[in-house]
Parts: C-alpha cells; sequence; structure tokens
C-alpha cells in the first residue's frame, strides 16, 4: 500500500499520477459516455454485469480507427447499420 511506507516526493508523484492516468483513461470516459455515475442498477450482480458490459462496448467502439470521439462512434453506431457492422466485426490483422 503506498501509505503504508515513507515515500519520496517523486515516489509520491509518480503514484498519484499512475493513479490519475487510469481515472481519466478509463472511468472518466466510462462515466461520460455511458453516464456510469448515472446507472441505477444497485444490487446482486447487477451493477457488475453491467460494468462488463460498458467495458465490453468501449473496447469495441475503440477497436475501430476513426477520429471521432468515443461518444459520436457509439451516437453513429446506434444511426448507421454499415458503421455498426464495421464495429462488430472480428479484426482482421
Amino acid at each position: 500500500y503506498v501509505a503504508s511506507r515513507a515515500l519520496t516526493a517523486k515516489q509520491a508523484a509518480v503514484a498519484i499520477r499512475s493513479h490519475w492516468a487510469i481515472e481519466n483513461s478509463l472511468h472518466w470516459v466510462l462515466d461520460v459516455t455511458f453516464n456510469e455515475d448515472k446507472c441505477r442498477s444497485r444490487t446482486g450482480h447487477g451493477p457488475a454485469n453491467m460494468a462488463v458490459v460498458r467495458h465490453f462496448a468501449l473496447n469495441l467502439v475503440r477497436s475501430i480507427d476513426d477520429k471521432r470521439s468515443i461518444k459520436l462512434r457509439r451516437k453513429r453506431a446506434a444511426r448507421n447499420n454499415k458503421y455498426l457492422e464495421q464495429i462488430l466485426q472480428p479484426s482482421i490483422r
């Protein structure tokens, strides 16, 4: 644990930056694109199941080469079946 040992200022800065890197790269994206913080699923396995679905959807949307934001890609996929098919098809490289 970070708090269980003495850290230099440099070590503390690295720990804090790595925490915020995760927050900014995943949690913030999930909240902005999927309104994760407003999800009302709070009991049983619902929250964990919805988290898996959101992560899966985010990974699918990120897998496509597109300069649009994640949010715009989701909206486009909802309105354009060809684009949705492109996202859902497995990547062949």
